[in-house]
């Protein structure tokens, strides 16, 4: 249940099958059907909800852990960049989506920034 849910299978706000449904499809008895969702419950992926059922937990925001999520030696060591970092930290897959790329001119102080930058590396 937790791979369905953390691949969209079972979305947020899903409802998952009964505790009696689980136990019939996995082969196991009620009880342990119980135990996995109490596990689930345990890790914030679903909520009960009293006579109505259990349900994927809607996303939850993505906290900000402190700045020294930008530490060089914590990037040297993952190989995660800041983002990424956060997000697997909270047990989330990190995912990105760029849907344009332009070319733009600087303005005259940032391009002029730029090249100075540029001079003072290769001096």
């Amino acid at each position: 249940m937790r791979l369905r849910i953390q691949t969209g299978e079972l979305p947020p706000g899903g409802k998952l099958p009964s505790e009696r449904d689980l136990a019939a499809s996995y082969g196991t008895a009620r009880n342990t059907a119980r135990e996995a969702i109490s596990i689930l419950q345990g890790e914030g992926l679903v909520v009960a909800q009293h006579g109505r059922g259990v349900y994927v937990r809607p996303n939850r925001p993505l906290m900000r852990l402190g700045a020294n999520r930008y530490s060089r030696q914590l990037r040297n060591e993952t190989g995660l960049s800041p983002f990424r970092i956060e997000v697997t930290k909270q047990g989330r897959v990190p995912r990105t989506e760029c849907r344009s790329v332009t070319r733009d001119q600087p303005p005259p102080d940032v391009a002029e920034w730029a090249v100075s930058r540029i001079l003072d590396r290769s001096s």
